[in-house]
């Protein structure tokens, strides 16, 4: 904002900075204006660099050394970096000859001089809110969390997580939940290496205990999936735990392959929506059969499989789950029918889905009759493909 002192002279003073100082500057408390115009000067540096010490250590830190946290300009020429050796020297004589003396010790100072230092920090207040800082949360998800070459390993979040300031971290967090670039392998392998260092865990609990209170983003209830059963979705409330439970349940459940929409970009938003909620059912934990909504999966799964209508395109999107659901010791009797029909018929998803699972299920009681199926088995020449009914 412009802040006009006097009609001749017009100072711009940053909004935030003004309203902390305006009824001191207004009531000739001077001393008092320059202790908190400094206190905004430091708190404008550490915001942008996460520091957290103080005065000339601070401005060595955020502004020294080859590859500066701040920088006021690219530093390729020398007179940039003349510049920013400048700005520096400037901010450590601000601490020395006026923030400290005034700090520590009582000052008599006119509305003339306390005006002229004001102007004077102001205007150094403006040039650091112009500079970039080095980290960029925004940038970082793009161009670290959501590249390409990212390697989905613990070690490696660790590694990105030491790059992120710490008073920055929440900040970080909260948009990393919220993003539609990031996977949930990704997302989660970055909550888990950060969780540890965060001061701030609580915050981050309400925060996501607001966001699925209202959201409908089924980017977000996947990410959130990937959560489930960890320390933080453990903190979380219960309303918000019972609402995105409520929507992996109904994303998985409704989703039904007997509707298939009959044009050809609605067939592909069809697509789209089965491969997002395929990911919901990958994160989600199927071995609990307490939860209500997983057997109500697992019937889901058992009818479309038993009834002949749980086609190519549903079996690749749910193989795995259906392994973990319906391929258990108590397997009901019609799906090992239509198992073995489906072997004796010659049908090559079925018997690669057996040898993937062979270990897993060998010593099951009713892999007795599907065993000879396996042994005997020979693949037909050609199988009708989903594909083959899109409409163009």
């Amino acid at each position: 904002m412009k802040k006009t002192i006097n009609k001749t002279c017009p100072i711009e003073i940053p909004d935030e900075c003004w309203k902390q100082i305006e009824n001191q500057y207004e009531s000739g408390e001077y001393q008092g204006v320059i202790q908190n115009v400094c206190i905004q000067l430091t708190q404008c540096i550490r915001e942008r660099t996460g520091l957290e010490t103080d005065g000339d250590r601070l401005v060595t830190e955020s502004f020294g050394g080859p590859d500066p946290i701040l920088k006021i300009n690219p530093l390729f020429t020398r007179t940039e970096k003349s510049e920013q050796e400048g700005l520096a020297l400037i901010l450590k004589g601000v601490y020395k000859m006026i923030r400290n003396p005034f700090s520590h010790n009582t000052v008599t100072i006119n509305q003339a001089d306390c005006t002229a230092i004001l102007a004077f920090i102001s205007y150094l207040i403006r040039r650091i809110e112009g500079i970039k800082s080095k980290f960029d949360t925004q940038a970082f998800i793009d161009h670290r969390i959501a590249d390409p070459m990212f390697t989905d390993t613990s070690e490696y979040a660790t590694l990105l997580v030491e790059e992120i300031p710490e008073k920055m971290q929440l900040d970080f967090l909260m948009a990393l939940s919220q993003s539609d670039k990031v996977r949930p392998t990704r997302f989660k392998l970055m909550v888990d290496a950060l969780s540890p260092r965060l001061k701030e865990k609580d915050e981050y609990g309400r925060f996501l205990s607001e966001l699925l209170k209202t959201t409908h983003d089924d980017h977000i209830f996947t990410l959130m999936a990937s959560l489930r059963g960890s320390e933080q979705w453990s903190k979380l409330e219960e309303v918000s735990r019972m609402r995105a439970e409520t929507a992996w349940r109904s994303r998985i459940i409704v989703l039904d392959i007997d509707e298939y929409p009959g044009d050809y970009w609605a067939y592909q938003d069809f697509l789209s929506r089965l491969h997002s909620y395929q990911e919901i059912a990958t994160w989600v934990d199927f071995s609990n059969g307490s939860d209500e909504w997983v057997r109500e999966l697992k019937t889901f799964l058992c009818d479309k499989f038993c009834s002949g209508r749980f086609d190519e395109l549903l079996f690749e999107h749910f193989k795995k789950e259906m392994a973990t659901l319906l391929l258990t010791d108590d397997q009901p009797d019609q799906v090992t029918e239509v198992i073995v029909r489906a072997l004796r018929s010659g049908n090559s998803r079925h018997y690669n889905w057996m040898k993937e699972v062979e270990q897993e299920i060998q010593d099951r009681p009713w892999f007795k009759k599907i065993e000879p199926e396996m042994r005997d088995f020979q693949p037909i020449k050609s199988e009708p493909s989903v594909y083959d009914e899109i409409p163009f």
